[in-house]
């Protein structure tokens, strides 16, 4: 089947990453806190509703006059605040979405690559971040983004677009990653091995091959240079997949953006099963169902348990159930990981992945039902009953250590005779 999830800004920030209106927040406080134009970007912020979009774009457009006002020979000093701000925010906002633990990436987007395999599985997404390819790193699975692979060298090459066909799951990155950047001769866009944010006046030189590189993120209000490549091309092979794809998937994502809302309506008016997930009721295109889970329910557990068995099915029954308690799982899936741990908290991080109707991996339920703590492993048994390879897990219950034990004994048995029921 062929899938498509878009990711947007809400799936990484259980990862670390602030939303938007956070980083406002948090730009403000550092300009404050270095004493860096802080009347500036004070005064922008406080009349625009502490919109960060809005101040890059006020300080790119203040930024673009200082070529024209030299030309006519007009003084550009009083423009200079606005350029430390301009620079200051580029770097800002490319520091903080580097944020991103890659131990929390792999728990958070494994499941997903992992269970993509079975299927031909698109993942488009508007995010800086690089928590799709932490994941896949860590689970050597194959990713294609467009890029060589970097062998022996510091950075990769673009190559094109990835096709739809192929081993692996396709990554498109519709605004750029921060390990993307463009070479200052040619503008092509490479990969670096070990990224670094740019402070906006500042390009980066690379010895190995001299090449000096400048940042190729598409900020907000940046849109032009989507005209550029591989922007472009990026942006209509997510939009030709809108066309073709057999589900569609927009996870984390509020839908404001008007080319993620058109790929939206594209699956819808061809018919396609249609899903718009996120903690709230989302009504922007008239005919998707709304799955209101967390970013961390979902990619954890309800998307993987769709690609294992009928996709369909599985996300429309999640969308008709109500809404799961708030918050999400990656605290406690976070606890669950460790090899070890006390007791009282794995037995709360179960409660808690249970109480959202969530399950875990296949692997990681084994591990839990074979647990030292006897406790651990009783409690681990609510987990299979929601995991599509329900039948496999009980096999592993059954051998626990633990079989012999009374209170573990009782709810085995009480499993089997939901799941004979079911």
């Amino acid at each position: 089947m062929r899938v498509l999830l878009f990711a947007g800004a809400g799936t990484s920030v259980e990862l670390g990453v602030p939303a938007m209106a956070g980083l406002a927040t948090e730009f403000r406080d550092h300009c404050r806190h270095g004493g860096i134009q802080v009347d500036l970007v004070e005064g922008i912020l406080k009349r625009n509703g502490m919109d960060l979009e809005l101040l890059i774009e006020i300080l790119d457009q203040l930024n673009g006059a200082v070529p024209a006002l030299k030309r006519l020979g007009k003084r550009v000093e009083d423009l200079e605040p606005a350029a430390e701000a301009h620079a200051e925010v580029e770097w800002f906002v490319q520091h903080s979405t580097e944020r991103v633990r890659a131990q929390d990436a792999a728990l958070m987007w494994e499941p997903v690559i992992s269970a993509g395999r079975s299927h031909d599985l698109t993942v488009a997404t508007t995010n800086y971040d690089r928590a799709v390819e932490m994941a896949a790193k860590s689970a050597d699975l194959n990713l294609r983004d467009g890029f060589d692979q970097f062998s022996e060298r510091e950075f990769a090459s673009w190559k094109d677009v990835p096709t739809s066909q192929g081993e692996g799951v396709r990554l498109l990155k519709l605004h750029g990653s921060t390990d993307w950047y463009s070479r200052q001769d040619s503008d092509e866009t490479v990969k670096l091995r070990h990224p670094v944010a740019l402070y906006g006046r500042y390009d980066l030189s690379v010895s190995s091959n001299g090449q000096n590189l400048r940042s190729a993120l598409i900020l907000p209000s940046r849109e032009k240079r989507l005209t550029h490549e591989p922007y472009m091309s990026l942006s209509q092979a997510f939009l030709n997949e809108a066309d073709q794809c057999d589900v569609a998937i927009f996870a984390g994502s509020s839908l404001r953006d008007p080319h993620i809302r058109t790929a939206a309506r594209k699956t819808v008016s061809r018919e396609v099963p249609t899903f718009i997930v996120g903690p709230e009721e989302n009504s922007t295109v008239t005919g998707a169902k709304s799955i209101r889970q967390c970013a961390s329910v979902f990619l954890i557990s309800t998307l993987p348990k769709a690609l294992a068995g009928d996709v369909s099915k599985t996300l429309n029954a999640a969308a008709d159930r109500l809404p799961a308690p708030d918050g999400g799982i990656l605290d406690a899936v976070r606890v669950l990981s460790r090899s070890k741990g006390e007791p009282l908290s794995r037995r709360d991080a179960i409660e808690r992945v249970d109480a959202t109707g969530a399950t875990l991996g296949t692997e990681q339920i084994k591990k839990l039902l074979a647990d030292e703590d006897a406790s651990v492993a009783k409690h681990a048994l609510s987990l299979v009953y929601c995991s599509p390879h329900a039948a496999d897990l009980l096999k592993a219950a059954r051998k626990s250590p633990h079989s012999k034990d009374k209170a573990y004994d009782a709810d085995l048995a009480l499993l089997m005779k939901m799941l004979k029921e079911a």
